[in-house]
């Protein structure tokens, strides 16, 4: 576990506050997931949801499809169908389809990505 990340447990774990609930950028997105990584590890119930609130209030096109290998890496439900739904949109699907995180998705997990083309088509 990184240091920043085990400091940010301590920290919720003593005040109840995540630092990073304003940024939304790159960084503060792959933090967030190692943090709901450990958060879950150490069944800190709070932080997981205060982590998940976060990744889908701030989900984008240019993320989306990292988080939802994230949320199935790491068996977080609700985030995976938050991740679903957000990329199935039709507007939102025409972005993501054309991103890297898609194209990755494809390959490294051929299952989820049937499971999302399946979820897009249901929604059409």
């Amino acid at each position: 576990m990184k240091p920043e990340v085990f400091r940010a447990l301590i920290r919720f774990i003593y005040n109840g506050s995540l630092d990073n609930e304003r940024d939304t950028d790159q960084a503060t997105f792959v933090m967030t997931q190692h943090i709901q990584a450990a958060a879950d590890r150490y069944a800190v119930e709070g932080l997981i949801a205060k982590c998940e609130g976060y990744l889908i209030k701030n989900l984008s096109s240019d993320i989306v499809m990292d988080v939802l290998m994230f949320a199935e890496q790491h068996y977080f439900t609700k985030l995976k169908i938050a991740c679903l739904e957000f990329a199935s949109r039709q507007d939102n699907f025409r972005e993501v389809a054309f991103t890297d995180g898609y194209i990755q998705l494809a390959r490294a997990d051929p299952s989820l990505w049937e499971e999302l083309r399946r979820f897009t088509r249901a929604k059409s």
